[in-house]
Order: C-alpha cells, then sequence, then structure tokens
C-alpha cells in the first residue's frame, strides 16, 4: 500500500492517463523491457514489492509510445574540439540529448584558454567558461519530453591555464543574478596534482604543451575548497584513481561524469539506472533477531540485472554514437536505497563500526551476484562485443574486474560476461519517496519526519522505517532511539567512511552529499576533501549549511495577481488588545521591546493592528518607527499578512547569531523579528501552533520551484521535499 507521499511522486511523475495504480504502473514497464511473459512476470513481481525500482526515466517512459524518450537518465558527451564547427556540434549533440530526457556531461579542457591567439579569425579565445554560456542558454530553452530541463555537468583539467576562472565562475551565482545556474561544475585532479598539494609544491598550468603559469598547489586547492565553502561548488573527480580502476580501462579513457556523478563515462557513454531497496530485506526489524533476507537480497539483484541489460536494448538513443557505445559494452547502473532506514531496522546506528560491517555484507552480496548474473546471461546471450578476457581480467592489477573474488575471475574467463560494468550509487530521490520514502541512495536518514505541504493540503512524511517503529513501539510516544541517526547528527568523517565502504564493492561511482555544519572553517574542510581522496573515494560533493543561501534560501519576488482595491481607512478603536516581545542579540547593549495589537473581527477572530518597536538604542529610533508604520498599515488593509514573516526571515547581514530560545540560527535582526511576528500570529490564533517535528526545518532553504522551505542538498543535487523539484532532472 501507498504512503501519501508515494501516491503523490506516482501520480506527479510516473502514471500515465489510463493508468488508475502504480501496479498498472509496473506492468507496463514489465512489459517494455521484457523479451517474454516469464521474464516480465519477474520484472512486475520484483517492482510491485517495491524490492527494486527501476530509474525514474525507465518508471516514466518505458511502454509510454514516446519513441523519443530515452530511458538512460545519464550521459557524457564527447570533449568539445577546439574550433568553432567542433564546438558548435557538441552544443548540437547536447541539445538533441537533453530533448529526449537525459542528463549530460562534458569536460571542457580541449578549449585554448582565454586571451589565446586564434589564428583563422585574427582575434583572441574568450576561453571555455565563456562557451559554457552557450550551453547554459540552451538548456534554459530545450525542455526535455515531460517538460523535463536536463541536468547538465561541466568539468574541466586541473592544470588548464584558466583553472582559476572555472573553480570560480559560479560564484556570484543566485536566484537574483543566475550565472551558470544550469550546470554542475566539477575539477577533473589527478594523481599528481594531490601530491603536489601534500608536499606543498608548484603546480603548472598549460595547454599544448606549453605552460601558461605556475602557481603552489596549495592555493588552487584552497580556491576549490574556498569556493565550495561558499557556494557549493565546484565538486572534485579524482579522475586518475576514476581510469585506473575502471573494468574498461583498456578500451576508454574517462574525462568526466554524469550530472551527479555516480556515472564516470567515456565520451558518448549512456547508463540504465536502477536500485534495489534494502528495508525489503530486513526480517524481523527492531528486534534481536534482526538480519538480512540474503537469499531474496540475491535473487533480486540477479533479476534485476536482467532487467537493465534488456533496457540497454529497448532503449531509445538520441545519436547513433551512443548506441554504438552502449551496445559495444552494455554498461548497466544497479544501485541501492534505504541504506539509512535499513540500519535503523536493524538497530544499527548509521555512523557505528557495525553498520560498516552490514555494508560489508550487503554489498557483498550485491556485487557477487550481480556479476555472477551477468556471467550467466553471457552463456546465454553472448559478452559485450569489447570484452577481452586478457585485459578484463588480468591486464590492469588496479581494476575492479582485476580485484574481484577469484570464484568470480573463473567464471568470467570461462563463460565471459554479458556487462562491462555493473554496479553504482545513483540519486534516488524520487524513487526512494515512491518506495514509501525510504532513505535515498547511501545517505542517511535525512529527516525522521517533516510536513508535506500539496496546494492546500498538508500531511506528515514519515522516513519508512520511523513509521514502521512508531507502529510497533506505540508506547514511545515518538521518542527517538539512538539507532536513528540522521544526515545532520553524522559527522563528516562518517559519511566519508559509509561512502568509501560503499564504493569497495562498486565499480562505477556513487552519488552522495557530505553534510557539513554551518560553522566549519575552509581549512578544516580542506581536512575533509584530503580524508576524502585518502579514502579511495572517486569523487567529491559536500555541502556546508547556508552554502547556497543566495541561491535556494532566496526567493523571486511572489507573482500574485490581485484586484485592485480602494485603500481602507481605518478609524482605530477606543481600547486593542496587545502584547509585548522583548529581542536582545547576545552580546549586544540594546534591547528591542516589540508591541502588536490587534482588534476581535464581527467573526470572532483576531486581527493584527499595529506593531510599535522601542528601543533605547537612539541611532536606530528612525529604521524602528519606519518599520512599526509599514507593518502597520500592511495589518490594516489585508487579511492575512502572514506572509510578512518570510518576507522577513529572508533578510541576511552581518547581524546573524545563534538563538539560544530557538536553538538555531537567526541570519539577521530583521529574521528574528519575523520569528516574533510568527509568534505572535500563533498566539492570537491567525497560525497554528507548529509541530515540533524532529529539526530538519534547520537545514532546509527556499525551493527555486515552489518556493517553500523545502530545498535539500542531497546525493550531490538540490532537490525539494515539499515539491518534488529536482536540479538534476
Amino acid at each position: 500500500m501507498l504512503s501519501q507521499i508515494s501516491q503523490l511522486i506516482w501520480e506527479k511523475k510516473y502514471k500515465t492517463e489510463k493508468e488508475s495504480s502504480i501496479e498498472e504502473t509496473f506492468a507496463r514497464v514489465a512489459k517494455a523491457i521484457a523479451d517474454n511473459k516469464e521474464q516480465e512476470r519477474k520484472f512486475f513481481d520484483i517492482m510491485s514489492s517495491l524490492k527494486f525500482i527501476p530509474g525514474g526515466r525507465i518508471l516514466a517512459y518505458a511502454g509510454r509510445g514516446n519513441e523519443k524518450a530515452t530511458l538512460s537518465n545519464c550521459y557524457v558527451m564527447s570533449d568539445p574540439e577546439d574550433s568553432m564547427d567542433g564546438i558548435m556540434k557538441s552544443l548540437h549533440e547536447c541539445a538533441l540529448t537533453m530533448k529526449a530526457g537525459g542528463g549530460i556531461g562534458l569536460n571542457f579542457s580541449n578549449l585554448r584558454p582565454a586571451g589565446d591567439y586564434v589564428r583563422g579569425t585574427d582575434s583572441k579565445s574568450s576561453g571555455p567558461v565563456s562557451f559554457l554560456k552557450m550551453w547554459n542558454a540552451m538548456s534554459r530553452t530545450i525542455a526535455g519530453v515531460g517538460h523535463r530541463k536536463g541536468a547538465m555537468l561541466a568539468s574541466m583539467n586541473i592544470n588548464h591555464p584558466d583553472i582559476e576562472n572555472f573553480i570560480s565562475a559560479k560564484r556570484e551565482n543566485s536566484v537574483q543574478n543566475p550565472v551558470l545556474e544550469m550546470f554542475n561544475i566539477s575539477v577533473a585532479i589527478t594523481d599528481d596534482f594531490m601530491k603536489a598539494v601534500k608536499e606543498d609544491k608548484e603546480w603548472q598550468l598549460k595547454f599544448n604543451g606549453k605552460i601558461y603559469k605556475t602557481v603552489k598547489a596549495r592555493d588552487i586547492w584552497h580556491l576549490i575548497v574556498e569556493n565550495n565553502w561558499a557556494k557549493a561548488e565546484p565538486g572534485v573527480i579524482f579522475i586518475d584513481r576514476v581510469n585506473r580502476l575502471n573494468n574498461l580501462w583498456y578500451c576508454e579513457r574517462i574525462t568526466t561524469t554524469n550530472p551527479c556523478g555516480e556515472q564516470p563515462l567515456p565520451p558518448h557513454g549512456a547508463c540504465t539506472l536502477g536500485a534495489v531497496n534494502l528495508t525489503q530485506f530486513v526480517a524481523h526489524p527492531f528486534t534481536p533477531d534482526a538480519s538480512i533476507y540474503i537469499d531474496d537480497l540475491a535473487d533480486t539483484v540477479a533479476t534485476a540485472v536482467e532487467f537493465l541489460d534488456n533496457t540497454v536494448d529497448k532503449n531509445y538513443y538520441p545519436l547513433e554514437s551512443q548506441k554504438q557505445e552502449a551496445t559495444n559494452k552494455r554498461r548497466i547502473g544497479l544501485g541501492i536505497m534505504g541504506l539509512g532506514s535499513a540500519l535503523a531496522m536493524l538497530g544499527v546506528k548509521y555512523n557505528s563500526e557495525e553498520a560498516l560491517k552490514v555494508v560489508d555484507v550487503i554489498m557483498t552480496v550485491i556485487r557477487d551476484n550481480a556479476y555472477m548474473k551477468s556471467v550467466k546471461l553471457a552463456r546465454e546471450k553472448g559478452s559485450f562485443p569489447l570484452f577481452d578476457k586478457e585485459k578484463y581480467l588480468y591486464g590492469n592489477p588496479e581494476s575492479f574486474a582485476y580485484n574481484l573474488p577469484e570464484e568470480i575471475k573463473k567464471e568470467i574467463k570461462k563463460y565471459g560476461i554479458r556487462n562491462g560494468c555493473l554496479l553504482t550509487v545513483a540519486p534516488t530521490g524520487s524513487i526512494s519517496q515512491l518506495a514509501n520514502n525510504v532513505s535515498s541512495g547511501v545517505e542517511p536518514v535525512f529527516s525522521l519526519s517533516y510536513i508535506r505541504r500539496n496546494y492546500n493540503e498538508e500531511f506528515e512524511v514519515n522516513d519508512y522505517a520511523w513509521e514502521m517503529y512508531k507502529n510497533i513501539e506505540v508506547a514511545t510516544n515518538g521518542n527517538k532511539p539512538e539507532f536513528f541517526v540522521t544526515a545532520h547528527e553524522t559527522s563528516p568523517e562518517w559519511h566519508i567512511k559509509v561512502m568509501a565502504q560503499v564504493q569497495k564493492y562498486v565499480d562505477a561511482s556513487i552519488s552522495k552529499t557530505i553534510n557539513l555544519p554551518k560553522e566549519i572553517t575552509v581549512e578544516q574542510m580542506m581536512d575533509i576533501y584530503m580524508l576524502a581522496y585518502e579514502s579511495g573515494l572517486k569523487g567529491c560533493t559536500t555541502y556546508r549549511v547556508g552554502s547556497l543561501e543566495t541561491e535556494i534560501l532566496s526567493t523571486e519576488k511572489k507573482k500574485e495577481e490581485k484586484d485592485k482595491k480602494e485603500i481602507k481607512i481605518y478609524e482605530r478603536p477606543y481600547k486593542l488588545g496587545s502584547t509585548t516581545y522583548k529581542v536582545k542579540i547576545p552580546g549586544t547593549q540594546h534591547a528591542y521591546y516589540l508591541t502588536f495589537s490587534y482588534e476581535k473581527t464581527k467573526e470572532g477572530k483576531n486581527k493584527p493592528i499595529e506593531l510599535f518597536i522601542n528601543t533605547k538604542d537612539t541611532s536606530m529610533e528612525e529604521w524602528t518607527k519606519l518599520i512599526g508604520r509599514m507593518v502597520s498599515a500592511v495589518f490594516r488593509q489585508v487579511d492575512d499578512p502572514t506572509f510578512l514573516i518570510e518576507e522577513f526571515k529572508q533578510i541576511y547581514s552581518p547581524s546573524g547569531f545563534f538563538s539560544p530560545k530557538r536553538k538555531k540560527y537567526v541570519p539577521s535582526l530583521q529574521a528574528e523579528f519575523g520569528e516574533v511576528m510568527k509568534d505572535f500570529f500563533i498566539e492570537i490564533g491567525l497560525l497554528d501552533p507548529e509541530i515540533p517535528i524532529d529539526e530538519y526545518e534547520n537545514n532546509l532553504g527556499k525551493c527555486p520551484a515552489c518556493g517553500k522551505k523545502g530545498a535539500i542538498y542531497e546525493e550531490g543535487c538540490i532537490k525539494c521535499l515539499l515539491c518534488g523539484y529536482s536540479k538534476c532532472g
């Protein structure tokens, strides 16, 4: 049975007009992907039991009759060639791919640096960053199938002469001033650069063999982290490690990843995605006998591999080169979701050594059974065309395939393997919610509970495991056991530990956000990035609380169409009720006293009438009088003045402070006035009392789509808990 949030996600993203239940959606997909009735039954069973959920593009478009809709979420395009013809060809190919619904990644390092001489036009190059603006404009214009705006990732090599400009390219981006807002950006970092950082050596920036500039490696490293501290970008790709560990090292060279980073792909590479829902394999949850149904998990993984392998052939590829690349290597991306929820069901804390042991068990089952199923498919249908037994298994001691268990390698040597790469951990935001709101990917539970607002409807959304626990442990009265650990209760070091443990069993990569506290310094973040590298990760994406305030915490002015009305002349009665609140910022001398007055309407409701602000700080007297008069005028002219709360709370200034009373950071004195106004509205019954559900709201931002406070940064992407918006498509 679907929860309210699951029903909403299904209706909004995946159902067709003809479908009246999610089972009918799964039946449509199963029929479209299967080669025969037996496969169709198996595919339907693992989907309808919510044990396996295909990627969103597959759910939305398989069997729908839209022949120009791709079933692959992610693509990597060829690096643009350093000529106008090459640039325009790449732009055209990207537009076709995004129109079909695919997100794209590409590396711009082939383009000559700004100021370089262009012989053909006797002019100077404007540099790679300027050309990103062409792609940005294209992405704004092109609407993919289902009106999706395709996600994009731009990367640049760490030794490119324009790397400093690239790193800071989005520093000024905001809702009011969008700069390359359709892009995620990442820096492709080499082992040599990391060595230079560690040893505090110089680093050469060069193009086509010519050295343009020599800098301190640590200065570039600091610039990367400083920009991430401020704007959550750029991310980093440890590109040498990506290529060294790649199963297909002998037939491709990878320069970048798809938009969310879980799929390092060669030029024109694509991947079909799906995730195993770990919560459905926990036996006896919340009891001393809690364990994993190993056999059931193994069977589901095998069927999921078969499903995704079929999808490679059923897929629509916008370019012939993409189809050829996909069928030559038959990449698939089987991942997981619900790890955080499943650990709680097992009574295991996410940030614990015991959790790492559980990860070992789960991921061993997934890796071994995925590879063995691919061997079985190779016996039935043949290996992927570019399979080279000696190179694949024994040519590179660092590759993932070389380090598989010996019994699996023996089977591959004997029978071959159907898929060049099989495993990834992609973002599962929407399909996690579809599966009754399990935790996303390998992330911890973001919030045990939150309030979802859908038009005029509000309802409580609980994490899958938390909902189950509350139903079992009715007597707990909502008390949270220690094994329920949320994202912001997990230290950066533990985010990395869990991610690194999963990465050992994944041949592609992982999309994950390492959550950082607002107060962390740039120097501390540099240590976190170095730890990510030392831990064997292939990339790193972090989000410092508050770092996107100018983007997701800022909103456009409300677009409200109102009928013109005559200004009402208010006649103040002889007596009004009033309430006074004291506001004093910690460490300051003077307090502010906010007095709100109100009167009873004919309907028996309390209507706010006036605001007076008094303080002994004479330098603020004119300012406080102005605010009081303006707010009083609004109170008298509108029936619902509650919108003022958010207008005040959106003001950010150096006067921000941590409020012991509210147990959170308040970004300005004006924002605190907004909080006080909310307290007043609650007191007089204009607003309902807030339900203290978790503390998730302190870590949420304004959604750029719905304008409400529901945006989070998770799995390398901005997404909204309230309206389902995702920047990554």
